[in-house]
């Protein structure tokens, strides 16, 4: 199946004047009412994107941020770096409420679960680490380490914990059945995100190529290449 029409797209406006170089990452809230941007300059920026208008700055970082996530309640952040530290932080006070430490290299990426009880982080030194945010702990409750490269991405539903990573392979968790399925693309997988419905896997891989997966056998539904092209493998 061949998509030939092009989705016309309109520019909104623009975010600046927040961030000294360049922006690493940028994530929407849960409404999606405000953003977050991620700076080379060790801040974290939050954002009215309707109004264009930047709310607040956020520093605790001791180098670059590359990612940063909103609690369900928008009361706190979680934000990672290249300083191998994962921060939680008041959103009204800026002010840090934890310093999680255990990282052996950079932070790739962090997300709250669902209640925003718990944050996960994937790093560059190939694991995945689970954080109570509630207690008062600063070690992980969880150490995920069947990864062989760069953890690059995490996507969380209620019981599940989707990893993708630069050796190729797509991990899921089940936290319930205490299962894990992998899904192998033999590319390097920057980005991997559950579909709406939670039945299938959207992967980005390194070979310039997005596949649609189906998470109960692993088959590629359909492959996304070049602009707008569709391949129904």
């Amino acid at each position: 199946m061949l998509f030939k029409d092009k989705i016309p797209s309109r520019l909104h406006g623009e975010l600046s004047g927040a961030h000294e170089g360049p922006v690493r990452a940028v994530s929407f809230n849960k409404d999606g009412h405000y953003c977050l941007t991620c700076g080379a300059d060790k801040m974290v920026a939050l954002w009215n994107p309707h109004k264009l208008k930047l709310i607040k700055k956020y520093s605790g970082h001791t180098q670059e941020v590359l990612g940063a996530a909103a609690s369900h309640d928008n009361a706190t952040l979680i934000s990672c770096g290249i300083d191998k530290l994962v921060l939680l932080t008041d959103v009204s006070t800026g002010k840090p409420l934890r310093k999680f430490r255990g990282h052996e290299h950079r932070v790739n990426c962090v997300l709250f679960n669902s209640d925003s009880s718990i944050a996960i982080s994937g790093s560059y030194d190939k694991t995945v680490r689970i954080w109570d945010c509630r207690s008062k702990a600063i070690d992980p409750i969880q150490v995920l380490d069947e990864a062989t490269d760069s953890v690059s991405s995490i996507d969380i539903t209620d019981h599940e914990i989707l990893t993708s990573s630069i050796d190729g392979t797509i991990r899921c968790y089940d936290i319930r059945a205490g299962e894990l399925s992998l899904f192998n693309i033999n590319h390097p997988v920057p980005h991997a995100k559950h579909s709406h419905d939670r039945h299938c896997i959207l992967a980005a891989a390194l070979d310039s190529n997005i596949r649609l997966l189906d998470k109960t056998n692993g088959d590629t539904l359909c492959v996304y290449k070049g602009e707008i092209e569709c391949i129904v493998g």
